[in-house]
């Protein structure tokens, strides 16, 4: 033993990435969100796990995590259009009509 007590605190890097050395597995963490979001969509999360990492779309967008779209609302887009769709007919049809 050394006579130091305590953790060691130093950087490590592995295949270009930057990572914390984990004393107790004695190996490097690499972080792989580190570096430009990890690869992630800018509006995606990049969530860092063991050995690994994942994208995730943030609130209001959907996809994969590496490209993310912003959600739309088709359903009220296609009640608006059915709507003045129907509106138009039923004023064309209204108009026909004699009183």
């Amino acid at each position: 033993m050394n006579g130091f007590h305590g953790s060691i605190s130093r950087k490590c890097t592995q295949t270009g990435s930057i990572g914390n050395w984990d004393s107790i597995s004695g190996s490097c963490i690499v972080d792989e969100c580190f570096t430009n979001n990890g690869g992630c969509d800018l509006n995606a999360i990049c969530k860092n796990t063991l050995g690994n990492y994942e994208c995730i779309c943030k609130e209001g967008y959907n996809g994969d995590g590496r490209i993310c779209y912003k959600n739309r609302n088709w359903i009220g887009i296609g009640v608006g259009i059915i709507i003045a769709l129907l509106t138009i007919i039923l004023w064309k049809n209204v108009s026909s009509l004699s009183f």
